[in-house]
């Protein structure tokens, strides 16, 4: 492995962790696109994302799916499907009980 991904290694051991908290509900493919690839080019890189999506029809959680297989390489990510939709403020609650960060930040 190089120096550089050692240290980099190394340097995020010590950064406090920062839950990235995302709901989705049918999202528009660009939409969704520019809000990921936007998440991967950050600075801070003790990241992981959380994402529920809310009930989205089945194209659109398959969406939500397939982008964030092919987008989010340089962090972790999980994602859960509400079975109805609950609305964005129940979602976010959820997202704030199931994230671990020592941070949390919200995208909408």
């Amino acid at each position: 492995m190089p120096g550089k991904e050692i240290e980099k290694i190394e340097k995020n051991r010590k950064m406090k962790k920062v839950s990235i908290l995302l709901a989705t509900y049918n999202p528009h493919p660009d939409w969704l696109q520019d809000q990921l690839l936007s998440l991967n080019y950050q600075d801070y890189t003790n990241l992981e994302l959380f994402v529920i999506d809310d009930g989205s029809s089945e194209e659109g959680y398959k969406l939500v799916e397939d982008t964030l297989k092919d987008i989010i390489i340089y962090f972790p990510y999980h994602l859960r499907r509400n079975e109805k939709n609950v609305g964005s403020n129940k979602t976010f609650e959820e997202l704030t009980k199931w994230a671990d960060g020592d941070y949390f930040a919200y995208c909408d």
